[in-house]
């Protein structure tokens, strides 16, 4: 009985803690979502800036520099118009409203959405292109134009260290609500200070655009014809106190409550202008529903509190070992998983730790939201409604999901969801289980902190976890004494072929005296996770990532070992499929970078090779030589950005043509530098300094000796070889003799000296790949 009254009063203190940490929280999670958005946005707007101004457009640009003559300006800006007007309507789609072209004088060049308005200046109006001009850099921020409120951001153009302007892409703080509103589970719009208002924006907008408010006179409600709906009538029934919040112009949170069960909560989030002058607040509405539930919760905690006692008391007075036993299978589960739980409209109500390590989000950035906040778009949509069709219906989901962690970093997760049912039947909740089995005695007391009444809901949720998993027992000499109905389903084996057989018997043949090792941890009462290869009665092979742990007594002796794996055979053969895809693709972008400019597929083949070999004799371990021969073939995919008037032209290029060609390589480590792959990420290494030289004199960034990373420092003797024994447009193939003084002649200028001994020493061996892969 003390027991229970002890429980009593820690749920009961547990979930008061929990009312006051949400309230303490909301502006936490505004900030970090208001964070999240404009950071998400930064990074497409500059995605979009690389993919628009090309090497062309600056080309284009440069022509502008200092010219006075207003016709020829003109059918500058008449081409360069011409050339993006398509570009600008696929800006439109992705919520950009305005693109304009500013002069380094500040002058108005072109406005995409207003082709025909030009030759303004801007200084004395807009403080960003004040700033971009001065420090030559980009620059972000929420600001009010005498037509415009919203977000601009603000791109210098460079081109070979000239300032030729800069470009700018906006978008309103519509577009940026809106999708704030359809990405979260609240209500958000902006309201601007009327001082702030009047002297930026024209009557006429003003008016059309922007609503007073009632609660505070001194500030405007943007795009008011949109918040009438909902977020005016909230405002005007909030307490007076707001008000004198307002006055402090710092951010703040207010709750209200409309009756005993229903209620909202404003969060006012600060926003200030580029100087750092406060302009308004960003106001998310939120419902006040997890108080109340929260409330319910405890009674029904000290329910199932009551129950679980009664359980583990009955359990205990039957066997004390058993029940020991019972509680290190219980812990061992809620240690293996991934696991999630949502209420019947998806919004998430729990995470455990494993979720949290995972995704890189904490729990009060997930509890509350959508399990969108975790989507990667490299999951189609289509699978996702077929997850919510099947589990709305009342049926179990199983299947891989591609998610994206806080980070931005894609991973793959094997998952199981399942939805949970109340008294009378109707869903009351959905639990989602991933990977390894993991902290399930915290998950399902977290479990039962929303559901009815009911003991026979723990056994569904054990059911789930159960049957989401292979799980096999062995006994002290490692024979198999137990194997679930999933393990004989994905293997197609009958328990009699698996039960009372050493768990060896069972392996892959590759993996039996790796497993000697396992069986020497567990027997020191180590718990071993792994990744392990059985045989399936057809012969195939199954891959499971496995967890195995020791099962003891209350004296810590061993009585059998628990095993809980999870099918990956399909995530094992897709890795393998990828990766062979990949190199193929790298192989293939590699040749059409060379095809451009007229050289054959042969030559990355060569190059690829020679690196290989160059990699081995300096040293390397064999992975890395590998992952070398696969990306070296993309040394020159920046060239597919360079144009053709210049990459086949048959004559010497002029200065500035050679000025462009160089940008081949920047082109190329921007196209890769953003992917996680091993392959690409060293592709993109040797795009960028192969053309580095050893005394410093190389481009794009003038490394010197061993700063050149190894990869660009061997792609480069790899290709200037390949290259000079070659035909190409501009020239005939060297004689061998000729190549190699050169080789020797740039020893310690362009070439690592180091290097260069090794290719010389080992010359046959490189001769032998080139008359291999001869050109047809």
């Amino acid at each position: 009985m003390g027991a229970l009254i002890f429980a009593w009063i820690a749920l009961f203190l547990d979930t008061s803690d929990k009312i006051e940490n949400f309230y303490k929280e909301k502006l936490y999670d505004v900030e970090v979502q208001y964070s999240s958005q404009t950071i998400s946005l930064q990074e497409n707007v500059e995605n979009l800036f690389l993919s628009i101004i090309t090497p062309e457009i600056k080309a284009l640009l440069s022509q502008t520099y200092n010219e006075e003559n207003s016709t020829r300006l003109n059918i500058i800006r008449d081409e360069l118009h011409k050339r993006l007007k398509d570009d600008y309507q696929f800006l439109k789609s992705r919520g950009i409203k305005l693109v304009h072209f500013h002069l380094p004088n500040g002058d108005s060049f072109l406005r995409l959405h207003k082709p025909n308005k030009f030759g303004d200046n801007l200084l004395s109006v807009r403080k960003t292109v004040e700033q971009v001009i001065n420090t030559e850099k980009i620059v972000r921020a929420f600001e009010v134009g005498k037509h415009f409120e919203g977000f601009r951001y603000i791109f210098p153009i460079k081109l070979g260290g000239q300032y030729l302007g800069s470009v700018e892409f906006s978008l309103s703080s519509q577009s940026f609500k809106e999708s704030l509103n359809s990405s979260l589970d609240s209500m958000f719009f902006f309201i601007l200070k009327k001082e702030y208002m009047v002297q930026h924006l024209n009557s006429g907008y003003l008016a059309k655009n922007f609503h007073q408010s009632r609660v505070n006179k001194e500030y405007f409600i943007a795009n008011h014809h949109n918040v009438d709906r909902g977020g005016v009538c909230l405002l005007s029934h909030i307490a007076p106190e707001v008000k004198s919040n307002m006055k402090s112009q710092e951010s703040f949170i207010h709750h209200n409550y409309n009756s005993l069960l229903t209620g909202n909560i404003f969060t006012f989030l600060s926003i200030a202008d580029i100087n750092g002058v406060h302009m308004g607040y960003l106001v998310s509405v939120r419902d006040d529903w997890i108080v109340n539930k929260l409330t319910i919760e405890l009674v029904v905690r000290v329910l199932v509190a009551t129950i679980l006692l009664l359980i583990i008391y009955r359990l205990y007075s039957r066997s004390i070992v058993d029940s020991y036993q019972l509680t290190q299978f219980v812990n061992f589960l809620d240690n293996t998983a991934l696991v999630s739980k949502t209420d019947k409209y998806g919004r998430i109500t729990y995470v455990n730790s494993k979720f949290c390590e995972i995704s890189g989000y904490s729990k009060n950035e997930l509890i509350g939201s959508g399990h969108s906040l975790v989507r990667s778009s490299a999951t189609p949509k289509e699978v996702y409604r077929d997850l919510w069709k099947t589990i709305v219906s009342g049926k179990h989901w199983h299947g891989h999901l591609t998610n994206r962690k806080k980070s931005g970093e894609n991973y793959t997760v094997l998952a199981d969801v399942f939805p949970i049912f109340d008294p009378q039947g109707e869903v009351a909740e959905y639990i989602a289980i991933r990977h390894d089995i993991t902290e399930l005695e915290l998950l399902r007391k977290e479990l039962h902190n929303s559901l009815i009444e009911q003991s026979g809901i723990f056994k569904q949720y054990e059911d789930a976890v159960v049957n989401s998993t292979i799980v096999v027992k062995l006994n002290k000499d490692f024979e198999v004494t137990f194997v679930n109905n999933n393990y004989l389903s994905i293997s197609g084996r009958r328990k009699g072929e698996a039960e009372g057989r050493n768990i060896i018997e069972l392996l892959a043949t590759e993996d039996r005296e790796m497993f000697k090792e396992t069986i020497e941890r567990l027997s020191k009462g180590e718990v071993v996770k792994d990744i392990f290869r059985s045989l399936k009665q057809d012969g195939s092979q199954l891959y499971t990532k496995t967890v195995i742990k020791p099962l003891t007594d209350s004296q810590g002796n061993i009585l059998e070992y628990l095993t809980i794996g999870i099918d990956i055979s399909e995530v094992i053969e897709l890795q393998h499929e990828i990766e062979d895809t990949q190199k193929e693709v790298v192989f293939r972008m590699g040749a059409i970078g060379e095809t451009r400019s007229k050289e054959t597929g042969n030559h990355v083949k060569r190059v690829a090779e020679y690196s290989k070999l160059l990699g081995t004799l300096y040293g390397l371990p064999d992975s890395e030589v590998e992952l070398l021969k696969q990306a070296s073939p993309m040394h020159d995919i920046g060239k597919v950005g360079i144009p053709d008037s210049i990459l086949k032209k048959l004559g010497k290029l002029t200065f500035e043509e050679f000025e462009i060609m160089k940008t081949h390589s920047m082109l190329g480590y921007e196209m890769l530098k953003h992917s996680n792959r091993p392959i690409l990420k060293t592709a993109a290494i040797v795009a960028y300094e192969h053309h580095e030289k050893w005394n410093g004199k190389g481009y794009p960034r003038g490394l010197k000796g061993n700063n050149i990373h190894i990869y660009g420092r061997i792609t480069a003797i790899a290709d200037v070889f390949d290259a000079l024994g070659s035909d190409r447009i501009y020239k005939k193939a060297w004689e061998l003799d000729r190549i190699i003084n050169l080789l020797k002649e740039e020893s310690g200028q362009h070439f690592d000296p180091h290097l260069i001994n090794l290719f010389l020493q080992s010359l046959p061996k490189f001769l032998e790949i080139r008359d291999q892969f001869q050109d047809c």
